[in-house]
């Protein structure tokens, strides 16, 4: 028996919402960025948080998820 995810949602009123200013480039290249990004793993370990949006549409009734990071 298959059973499907349970997504449960919230009404808008439970977050809140803001913007941030866009970041420069700290590398110049792909391979200076994946060294970086080596090297702070190597200090720091695994993230243990990330940013992203999660916009819910609910136009046509049923509840559609867009992921954005």
């Amino acid at each position: 028996m298959l059973t499907s995810p349970v997504v449960n949602t919230y009404p808008l009123s439970s977050y809140t919402f803001g913007t941030k200013e866009p970041k420069m480039e700290k590398d110049t290249s792909v391979a200076d960025r994946l060294a970086r990004m080596k090297v702070n793993y190597m200090k720091e370990g695994m993230r243990t948080s990330v940013e992203g949006i999660l916009l819910v549409s609910v136009e046509f009734g049923d509840p559609m998820l867009n992921r954005h990071v």
